[in-house]
């Protein structure tokens, strides 16, 4: 059981340690793409009229594949004034609870319309319409679902993590009271 676990974790990190070293580098592209927008537009008076809708696509393809590596890295928005003073036992806790409680339920559920709403982009060809480019949103709505997807994966990767640190903590606390009464 413990192998299986393990390789469970190691796998989901992994995944999204490769996806982040990917996806770092669209932020260079984004960078080009909205300073060649906007020097088209400003400079030259000619704006494209693909470049601002390549730079929201880049744009919420870097943010959404970016939500695994961060949870991995324990870099998510929490309430840090309150949750850095607390011990590492009660840390894990609240991580636990949260997770339970709060990411697996809410994060299953935006994967699961994540990816009804992919299947549907990709049956239907669903295009934009916020230019007169019309690209297909079959690509950008399955980053969006790969996204939640590992998400949701990290969050049980960082569970089971958090689980094993709880008992781990728990164990080292009994046997130090246990050498205590000795």
């Amino acid at each position: 059981m413990n192998k299986i676990i393990d390789s469970f974790i190691w796998t989901v990190d992994s995944i999204n340690n490769w996806i982040s070293s990917l996806v770092k580098w669209l932020s260079l592209l984004l960078v080009g793409i909205g300073s060649y927008e906007v020097l088209a537009r400003f400079l030259f008076n000619r704006p494209t009229g693909w470049g601002y809708e390549m730079f929201l696509m880049t744009g919420a393809t870097l943010n959404i594949l970016s939500w695994g590596f961060l949870h991995k890295n324990y870099q998510h928005v929490k309430v840090d004034v309150i949750y850095s003073i607390l011990s590492e036992r009660s840390r894990k806790l609240i991580n636990i609870l949260c997770a339970v409680l709060m990411h697996i339920p809410f994060i299953g559920l935006l994967s699961y319309i994540s990816f009804q709403k992919m299947l549907r982009a990709w049956k239907i060809g669903e295009v934009s319409i916020e230019t007169n480019w019309y690209p297909p949103l079959g690509p950008l709505k399955t980053i969006i679902f790969i996204g939640a997807f590992m998400f949701l994966l990290q969050t049980i990767s960082n569970l089971i993590k958090d689980i094993i640190a709880l008992k781990d903590l728990l164990k080292q606390s009994q046997n130090s009271r246990g050498r205590k009464n000795d």
